[in-house]
């Protein structure tokens, strides 16, 4: 059997009816081979469970053998080996239909073990010893199901062939802005973020692997030609690469951006303070307003709604990153102001954040400066939603050159 090394990237699962006698769990497996390139692997051969000792397994055995949601008992691992505690006590393997039943069965039990590991985290534990495992080149590049058989797991015999250089993962480092109100709650506010009710206005975007900046912008009402072709041509000004997508509706920005993280196939989408912001501004607004292209920030197809800080709900198959935070834990001290400006500034980062009242004169009876410059300066709006992702490409670049934050 031919196979390929391949760095794991994500892992996660879904329950599936279509196609199987009963609930599946289908394992997700994101991973990037020698060439950096991004595969999904989809598995339905493993099953979750749970340990049982034997001196519990007198009292529960027969109620387990005649439940409905164990599949069968087992006294030995994947690899034929017997199951023992590390006081050498036999084991029982209990293995269920879907992940969830593991938490009920467990309550018949006083001292069940590996019931708390979530199934994704069982199979990793399982499967992959390292970071790297080994798959069959034709199961690797399948769209079908794949089996646990088609993944060799490393051991010290094949340890030293495992690959040299580690692909990196693929970032996109964005940054929206959205159309202030005076009425409701604030748009950053925990409700404002939930209702997610305003519409995106700009979406700046850097892909760490061309290192190249994209813009998707909405256009004013009350915009000239003239306005247009000065935004299309904001990379005409600026020192990066850049390319700028203008759209006269609110969808059509957030669908150019979807198409572009599903077409580079990114690993994970960060930016400042964007697990309370960003991330659940932009999937909440996108399935509020049921727009069918927010799907495709999950390569799984699954996106789920977030509350307001984003404390829960999220995506599958896409890492969800906050900078903000992985910075704040590269410091000893505590960060004397957590705003982008101030920690760009602190870093050296030649282009920060940019301060729109110190560049143009708002007006004291604007909603906000940003809505402002969106209305009356194009050009300005565009720097502004340009520099923020700028800044944050600073800061990693910067914080990378004595730790790695992503």
């Amino acid at each position: 059997m031919n196979t390929e090394w391949v760095r794991i990237v994500d892992c996660t699962y879904q329950t599936e009816t279509t196609g199987y006698r009963y609930e599946t769990p289908v394992i997700h497996l994101f991973v990037r081979d020698e060439n950096w390139n991004r595969h999904h692997i989809l598995i339905d051969t493993f099953q979750p469970y749970f340990l049982v000792r034997e001196s519990e397994w007198h009292d529960v055995g027969d109620a387990f053998a005649a439940d409905d949601r164990v599949q069968r008992i087992e006294t030995t691992d994947r690899r034929g080996r017997a199951e023992q505690a590390l006081d050498g006590e036999q084991l029982f393997r209990v293995v269920c239909t879907v992940p969830g039943d593991v938490a009920d069965l467990r309550e018949m039990v006083d001292n069940p073990m590996e019931a708390d590991v979530l199934f994704p985290q069982r199979f990793l534990i399982d499967m992959a010893t390292t970071q790297w495992i080994q798959i069959s080149t034709d199961a690797l590049h399948t769209t079908g199901m794949v089996s646990t058989d088609d993944i060799t797991i490393p051991s010290p015999a094949t340890d030293g062939n495992v690959p040299d250089t580690v692909p990196p993962l693929r970032h996109c480092i964005y940054d929206i802005e959205v159309q202030q109100s005076r009425e409701g709650p604030a748009v950053v506010s925990e409700t404002g973020t939930e209702n997610a009710s305003n519409p995106i206005t700009a979406i700046s975007a850097y892909d760490s692997y061309t290192m190249e900046y994209h813009l998707w912008i909405l256009t004013h009402t009350e915009w000239t030609q003239t306005d247009i072709e000065a935004v299309q041509s904001v990379a005409e000004t600026v020192d990066v690469p850049v390319e700028t997508h203008v759209y006269e509706r609110p969808q059509d920005v957030v669908s150019g951006f979807c198409n572009f993280i599903d077409n580079r196939r990114f690993d994970s989408l960060i930016g400042w303070n964007a697990g309370s912001f960003d991330h659940p501004y932009l999937i909440n607004y996108g399935l509020q307003h049921t727009y069918q292209d927010i799907q495709q920030l999950s390569p799984a197809g699954t996106v789920y709604q977030m509350n307001g800080d984003g404390r829960w709900g999220s995506l599958d198959g896409r890492m969800l990153l906050d900078l903000m935070d992985l910075y704040e834990q590269t410091k000893v001290h505590e960060l004397d102001s957590k705003r982008l400006q101030a920690v760009a500034e602190s870093e050296g980062i030649a282009v920060g954040k940019l301060d729109i009242t110190e560049t143009i004169d708002v007006p004291d009876d604007a909603v906000s400066a940003i809505d402002y410059a969106h209305h009356d300066h194009p050009t300005v709006f565009v720097e502004y939603s340009l520099r923020d992702t700028q800044a944050c490409v600073g800061i990693i670049t910067e914080s990378q050159r004595n730790v790695s934050i992503v």
